[in-house]
């Protein structure tokens, strides 16, 4: 990039960021209309919970219908999303390309990765949908282990 452009970028940016503190405006799964939710709330919580247990559910039914789930977060995300309508997968004409649309009117609902791997982590740990790969189920194992010890060495900061 070059000194003029820089300049350009640099003046388009704002000078702060407002960023909300105890409130945030969020229109998605469960809001028909715009509504301030309070993440300290009983309601957010709620809802959390709620979502959290309709996850766990799609994903267990992905787990046993689909192997290859099963060793991959990545195949899990998009039979996740494929299964909720959210997306929609088709094959280049030359068949050496999968094309992956996401439905305009669904991007405010896609529910992020994240949110699914920890629904298929919970379920893993009641022994539901383990993998089937002997590499891929000793690498979890191993990670869980590592961040257990990492988070339980670390030193907590009062403020």
């Amino acid at each position: 990039m070059c000194k003029n452009q820089e300049s350009k970028v640099k003046n388009k940016m704002p000078e702060t960021i407002n960023k909300p503190i105890e409130k945030i405006e969020r229109e998605g799964m469960g809001y028909k209309d715009k509504e301030k939710i309070d993440w300290g709330n009983e309601i957010a919580v709620e809802d959390f919970e709620k979502s959290h247990k309709k996850y766990k559910l799609i994903i267990k039914e992905i787990l046993e219908s689909y192997d290859k789930a099963t060793n991959s977060d990545f195949v899990l995300c998009f039979e996740f999303w494929n299964l909720m309508d959210m997306i929609k997968v088709t094959e280049s004409r030359d068949r050496k390309e999968v094309i992956i649309r996401i439905k305009k009117d669904k991007v405010p609902y896609i529910v992020v990765p994240e949110s699914i791997r920890r629904a298929r982590q919970a379920l893993n740990a009641e022994g539901i949908g383990l993998s089937s790969n002997p590499i891929v189920l000793e690498r979890r194992k191993r990670r869980c282990k590592i961040i257990k010890d990492y988070f339980h060495n670390q030193k907590v900061i009062k403020t």
